[in-house]
C-alpha cells in the first residue's frame, strides 16, 4: 500500500493527480478492511467509495444552500449534458429569498456543480 501511495504522489497524469486525495483516502480508510476478507473486488469497492464520497458532498451542499439533493443532482446532470447549469431551475428552487441571498446561493450552487462535475468526470 505504501508503494501505491508513492506512485500516486508521483503521477504525471493530471487526471490522476486531481483524484489523488480520493485515492489516498480510499487506500488508508477502506483497503485495510479488505485484508480480512477473501474475494474482494477492489475496483467495485472503490467505485462504491467514490459514490459515497460524492453523496456526502451533495448532502453537505444541500444543507448549506437549503436545496434538495435531488435538485443538485439534476443540476449536475444538466452540467454534464449541456456544459452549464439550468439557471432558471436554480432560481425557482431559491424562491422566497431576498435577491442578494438568492444570487449568493445560486452562485454557490453553480460553483459546486462545476467543481464536482469536473472532479468526478473521469470516475463517472
Amino acid at each position: 500500500m505504501k508503494k501505491i501511495k508513492q506512485q500516486i504522489e508521483q503521477a504525471a497524469q493530471s487526471q490522476l493527480r486531481t483524484k489523488k486525495e480520493l485515492l489516498v483516502k480510499f487506500l488508508e480508510e477502506e483497503v485495510p478492511q479488505f485484508a480480512q476478507q477473501a474475494n474482494i473486488d477492489i475496483l467495485s469497492e472503490f467505485n462504491q467509495f467514490v459514490q459515497e464520497q460524492k453523496e456526502q458532498q451533495f448532502k453537505k451542499m444541500s444543507q448549506k444552500v437549503d436545496v434538495p439533493v435531488e435538485s443538485l443532482k439534476y443540476q449536475l446532470d444538466e452540467y454534464k449534458f449541456r456544459g452549464e447549469c439550468d439557471s432558471r431551475s436554480i432560481t425557482r428552487e431559491l424562491s422566497g429569498l431576498s435577491l442578494i441571498e438568492k444570487n449568493r446561493k445560486k452562485e454557490q450552487i453553480m460553483i459546486f456543480i462545476k467543481e464536482i462535475g469536473d472532479y468526478y468526470k473521469a470516475l463517472d
